[in-house]
């Protein structure tokens, strides 16, 4: 389920967010996982919503270049 807007899609529609040492990485990654829809739209969704540190259970900080790129590595 997408993170930003809550839509319910198969893994291989999303892209998988985790947490490694406090900070937001896209791909998979042992641990928690927060999902989004491939669209800036969604991260920037949960971005502002602070849903990735409520999915991933934690306080992460968000990269610049992971926000510039819209989630995309």
């Amino acid at each position: 389920m997408c993170v930003g807007c809550g839509r319910r899609a198969s893994k291989r529609d999303l892209v998988r967010y985790s947490a490694v040492e406090g900070v937001l990485v896209p791909g998979r990654v042992d641990g928690r996982g927060a999902y989004t829809c491939m669209t800036y739209a969604c991260f920037d969704r949960a971005v502002k919503r602070a849903a990735f540190a409520r999915r991933l259970r934690t306080i992460v900080a968000i990269p610049e270049s992971l926000r510039q790129s819209g989630g995309a590595a």
